[in-house]
């Protein structure tokens, strides 16, 4: 016998990832374009999209921090790294991704595989704005030294130059897709009923009593 239990998240919460989502997409969209523009005439609003699109990402990535420590509640403990409820779990819950093990090992809030992408995330959108700023201030876009100053050459430096910059910048763009397509793709593999409510901020656990 069992019944089930819904898990809400709070509203902000539901908003922040809503807000982040969609800024990611017109990231992608925008960064696109600018990279390989597909129509003529766009490149002013599209690289104005990705501008603003970027500072709310950040805006997004900040409220969020400071929410983990002094939110209502607090939930910085849910992805720190040495949470007891996920020891040793690291390789079931990749065995059981994989398909090699059928019950999901008992973790915490959040997985192994998960807490690796929530701590990692934060790291690559903040190189990722700073590279795109690298790119700017190096006059990549053909815009003159009085609109774009050098002022991450000391970036350009360390990279190696523009074109690295533009490569690593590349890169983190196809990190941060083939990431949200293996999260989708495991919330589908796990429990398509899940898909719809994680995004609504409602979630249905089975208890079994």
């Amino acid at each position: 016998m069992s019944d089930s239990k819904i898990e809400s998240q709070s509203l902000p919460a539901v908003v922040l990832h809503w807000v982040h989502l969609l800024s990611m997409a017109l990231l992608l969209v925008s960064g696109w374009y600018i990279h390989s523009p597909f129509f003529e005439g766009g490149m002013g609003l599209m690289r104005y999209i990705h501008f603003i699109s970027m500072y709310v990402v950040i805006l997004v990535l900040v409220i969020r921090v400071y929410w983990a420590f002094f939110g209502a509640p607090a939930d910085f403990h849910d992805f720190a790294v040495y949470q007891q409820e996920n020891r040793g779990k690291f390789i079931p819950t990749l065995m059981y991704y994989m398909f090699l093990r059928k019950e999901h090992p008992a973790t915490g809030k959040y997985n192994p595989l998960q807490k690796i992408t929530y701590l990692t995330w934060p790291v690559l959108i903040i190189l990722q704005a700073l590279t795109g700023f690298a790119l700017y201030s190096g006059d990549i876009f053909g815009l003159s030294p009085l609109y774009a100053p050098r002022a991450m050459s000391w970036l350009v430096d360390i990279c190696g130059g523009l074109a690295n910059v533009r490569i690593i910048h590349y890169l983190i763009m196809w990190v941060f897709i083939l990431s949200v397509g293996i999260h989708i793709y495991l919330a589908l593999a796990e429990d398509i009923k899940e898909f719809a409510p994680m995004f609504l901020g409602v979630r249905a656990k089975e208890k079994k009593g």
